[in-house]
């Protein structure tokens, strides 16, 4: 690979933030390459920037699976102070900065988006994954959170963020988010509960699931096609985005992925 290899002269050109050189080539091992950058001496690549990777990555999954939406979901904590990678203890909570959405974390998220949605073009629907500011606070602090809310309710509150996030593999609480201002409702309906054919008797909203993301990880593509057909059926082919109750776990088959766009006959 050419990433693989370090210059004999200074010409190169970047792409996506690895650098690729032109001219002679000559073998750089690990060891080499991480001592070059200790040194601030040129070595033959760079790590990609996390925006950049992640929109790739998305990328790259969109162009392999041909879905109808690009469903995002960029996983980064909120940024905590320096020196400081988790709330371990109440005070912490009133450390935290003010939230920027174009700065740190955010301000990263905001650049994978753009550039995926640069690349798919306006006809291609690309829906964020937006988390809950309680699930949020959570990966911050784990379970201390709920000692922090008895003894500082306050300092966790003015701390957490303002974006949302339906999920829940056991409980998903349907009936407290049906009325939820939203055009869709997206929930682990063959894991949690309600199945889409109840779900449309408590709902008008669109409904997005139908498929079982942990059956998917070992069946036959044939089970996803009959779960696919079974929840259009379920909606009389009206109102419902198919899709996995969350997301498709990586070891999950590519057939199994392709099976939904057979199911609906695409």
């Amino acid at each position: 690979r050419l990433t693989d290899y370090s210059l004999s002269d200074h010409n190169s050109i970047n792409i996506t933030g690895i650098i690729i050189c032109q001219g002679g080539l000559e073998k750089t091992t690990k060891m080499q390459r991480v001592m070059s950058a200790l040194r601030k001496e040129e070595t033959d690549r760079v790590h990609e920037r996390t925006a950049e990777r992640f929109a790739r990555f998305t990328l790259d999954f969109y162009n392999k699976y041909d879905p109808d939406y690009v469903k995002v979901m960029y996983d980064e904590n909120y940024d905590t102070p320096v020196n400081t990678y988790f709330v371990n203890a109440v005070e912490v909570w009133k450390r935290l900065e003010e939230y920027d959405p174009h700065i740190g974390a955010f301000g990263r998220q905001l650049q994978s988006l753009k550039q995926i949605k640069d690349t798919v073009g306006p006809d291609v629907p690309v829906i964020q994954t937006i988390f809950s500011p309680f699930h949020i606070a959570q990966r911050l602090a784990y379970r201390r959170i709920l000692e922090d809310w008895k003894q500082d309710p306050e300092a966790v509150r003015q701390a957490t963020i303002l974006i949302l996030h339906i999920h829940g593999e056991k409980q998903a609480y349907f009936d407290l988010l049906k009325g939820y201002d939203c055009d869709a409702i997206s929930w682990e309906d063959r894991l949690a509960g309600p199945s889409v054919a109840d779900a449309r008797t408590l709902t008008d909203k669109c409904l997005v699931g139908g498929i079982d993301h942990y059956k998917a990880l070992d069946c036959a593509p044939g089970e996803i096609v009959r779960q696919g057909r079974e929840a259009v059926e379920a909606v009389g082919g009206r109102g419902l985005i198919l899709a996995p109750g969350c997301t498709f776990f990586d070891e999950t088959p590519t057939e199994n992925i392709l099976a939904m766009k057979q199911a609906v006959g695409a």
